[in-house]
């Protein structure tokens, strides 16, 4: 049994039989997050610290912890992680395809940007994977694109 002390209570929690993943939960519980065990099917679940407008709905997330994953560090690929990854890092982190009430990057992209800064333990297939399928969007886009009107053609020397 493990005691965390928050801004607002003490609670307990038992810890994770996974050490990796209770170094994890720690550190995420050293950031802020809140972590509870017990619930079904999930070991348990962590909720987000933060309450604004990045946050889904202006309200507390919660990630469940489903599992004991092969390779934590891709765990950390959640949304809301990728949330104040890009608000930390506006200069750097890759741009959103699209933005709205979803924010949507090319997870190679994201992958890249990870993978350069040396934080994350990334396999490189799942690097590869992203890349390709990447590469398979964007031809699956270009070959339902309306063709360019002439006149667009001839100022860019098409």
């Amino acid at each position: 049994m493990r005691l965390s002390l928050d801004n607002r209570k003490i609670s307990r929690r038992f810890s994770h039989p996974k050490k990796d993943i209770e170094a994890a939960l720690r550190h995420a519980e050293s950031q802020g997050w809140r972590v509870e065990t017990g619930g079904s099917p999930a070991w348990g679940k962590m909720h987000c610290p933060c309450n604004d407008d990045g946050c889904r709905c202006g309200e507390f997330c919660i990630a469940c912890i489903w599992s004991t994953p092969k390779n934590p560090g891709n765990h950390a690929l959640t949304r809301q992680n990728m949330h104040k990854l890009m608000h930390k890092h506006r200069h750097s982190f890759p741009a959103p395809v699209h933005e709205g009430s979803a924010t949507i990057w090319h997870l190679a992209d994201v992958l890249s940007w990870l993978h350069a800064r040396g934080n994350y333990q990334l396999e490189r297939s799942l690097i590869e994977l992203a890349q390709a399928t990447r590469q398979i969007n964007h031809a699956r886009e270009a070959a339902q694109a309306a063709p360019i009107p002439a006149d667009i053609a001839a100022m860019l020397g098409a």
